[in-house]
């Protein structure tokens, strides 16, 4: 007799259930064919970042673990009389594994009745030191098949879980996987030719055929500081920020300064406020201080001598030297061609043309007028001229005639 035997092998994974009702929701991520037990469970609501780290038995407010329990491979969420971000996207987080090797996994729950279109999250601008590490996220609301990023040399970059860090390669995959919507890509090193605009793309066969692209601005400076912007243009009287930010971001300032172009040096922090600005003009940015890695300063009223390069300086914590970044300040010209719009160039031309048909006109009214009375001066002329050439002929006939007659008389 033979006997025979089939083994299927199920890779580890994570299942998920929905169950909704009136004044209830559950949302559930089960991993399931893994003999590892679960470490932490996480869910995070993808509208507003709020984060949840569920326990056994505990719970806040409305929300509360649900499940059989860790070692079941169940990590849930019950929520309480859920309101509409409630039920929108959320996204589990499932860490398992020993105290040697730690994994992580996790998906994506669509917890509306309706489906959500693909999109794009959140994409925020980069900055990088020249020749270190940085990473670009793009990540999206639903699991993707793919993603890839573009640089402003049109450089296509395909990223996924398998491009893992080695050697050779100068970019790797960032995230925990495509099918928990994470698009990202490490880039080292990187250089100042690859500042720019850069655009990631994402795609989704089970939402869309249509790709959903955003883009990412990475700007690459020589110096652990860099400023927001590298000119802000303003005008004269009118409130003006100016704002440098540590690299690696968020990495705290032990201190920080700034010279105006007319080389008066201050220090900063967030003691100074609008209520004691330095020199009655200057103070620190409330929303950015430096133990957030920012030297963010407000000018109240900009002057003349605010016009041209300023130097924002710190030094970063865990740092022996001073960095810097210059920032360059400028007036709006509201005589510079190149500032106006082409509706100010077309009503300029008109404007023009106008004038010109005005002036010629008025030149050519003023020339007739004059030819005019050139005309009756002549005719005027002309006629007094006649009459005394009348007068003259009546005057030459009555004197012959006098004579005449004398004559006669004479004789006789």
């Amino acid at each position: 007799m033979f006997l025979g035997f089939m083994i299927r092998y199920q890779k580890e994974q994570i299942v998920t259930s929905i169950h909704r009702g009136a004044d209830f929701q559950v949302l559930v991520c089960q991993l399931r064919y893994s003999r590892q037990t679960i470490r932490f469970c996480r869910f995070l609501r993808l509208s507003d970042q709020l984060g949840l780290n569920m326990l056994e038995g505990v719970g806040w407010g409305r929300y509360r673990y649900y499940g059989n329990g860790f070692e079941t491979g169940d990590c849930g969420l019950e929520i309480d009389d859920p309101d509409g971000v409630d039920r929108g996207l959320w996204k589990c987080v499932v860490g398992y594994g020993d105290e040697q090797i730690m994994k992580v996994s996790g998906a994506i729950l669509d917890g509306g009745e309706e489906e959500t279109p693909l999109a794009i999250l959140r994409v925020e601008d980069v900055n990088g030191l020249n020749g270190t590490e940085v990473k670009l996220q793009c990540n999206a609301n639903k699991p993707l098949d793919y993603c890839w990023f573009k640089d402003p040399l049109g450089v296509i970059y395909s990223v996924s879980e398998v491009l893992m860090e080695d050697e050779e390669g100068s970019y790797w995959y960032d995230g925990i996987s495509l099918a928990m919507g994470d698009c990202g890509i490490r880039l080292k090193p990187v250089t100042e030719e690859m500042a720019g605009r850069w655009s990631c793309h994402v795609g989704s066969s089970r939402v869309s055929a249509l790709e959903v692209s955003s883009y990412v601005n990475v700007r690459v400076s020589t110096s652990q500081i860099i400023g927001s912007v590298d000119t802000v243009r303003t005008s004269l009287e009118a409130a003006m920020l100016l704002e440098c930010a540590s690299i690696p971001k968020n990495t705290p300032l032990q201190y920080c300064r700034f010279i105006t172009p007319s080389g008066q040096a201050f220090s900063l922090d967030e003691s100074v406020t609008s209520e004691n600005a330095i020199l009655g003009n200057y103070y620190s940015n409330p929303n950015h201080n430096p133990k957030k890695g920012f030297c963010s300063l407000v000018v109240r009223s900009v002057s003349s001598a605010d016009i041209g390069q300023w130097i924002c300086a710190g030094k970063i914590a865990g740092h022996t030297m001073e960095q810097y970044a210059a920032i360059g300040v400028s007036t709006e010209s509201a005589g510079n061609p190149a500032d106006l719009s082409t509706a100010s160039i077309v009503g300029m031309a008109l404007g023009g043309a106008v004038i010109l048909v005005g002036a010629v006109g008025l030149g050519y009214y003023n020339y007739w007028r004059r030819v005019r009375k050139q005309v009756i001066a002549v005719n005027h002329e002309i006629e007094l001229q006649e009459r005394a050439q009348q007068r003259v002929s009546i005057a030459s006939g009555t004197s012959s005639s006098s004579k005449g007659s004398d004559n006669q008389l004479r004789t006789t």
